[in-house]
């Protein structure tokens, strides 16, 4: 059996055991992208790992970038500009 597989199964009985609470997103995975995105990996480095063909489906589909990482983003973007306040 292969990991997608097993993947299924397990999901399949996390949705039994919770019936109508379950969160049907349609997503199958998303952790991996959104993982090397916190980790400031290069975009072309998750698109290579996740096997896309194209960086939008990489970065609009798979990758969800949490709010501490666009506030460390904004705090480097604001040292370049010679801005040392911190945003809030």
């Amino acid at each position: 059996m292969t990991a997608l597989q097993l993947r299924q199964q397990a999901r399949e009985a996390a949705e039994q055991a919770t019936g109508d609470l379950w969160p049907d997103s349609g997503f199958v995975f998303r952790t991996c992208g959104s993982l090397l995105a916190a980790l400031d990996g290069h975009p072309r480095i998750a698109m290579q790992i996740l096997r896309h063909s194209k960086i939008a489906v990489t970065m609009e589909i798979c990758t969800h970038v949490p709010s501490e990482s666009t506030r460390k983003a904004l705090r480097k973007l604001g040292k370049h500009l010679g801005n040392q306040a911190e945003p809030t």
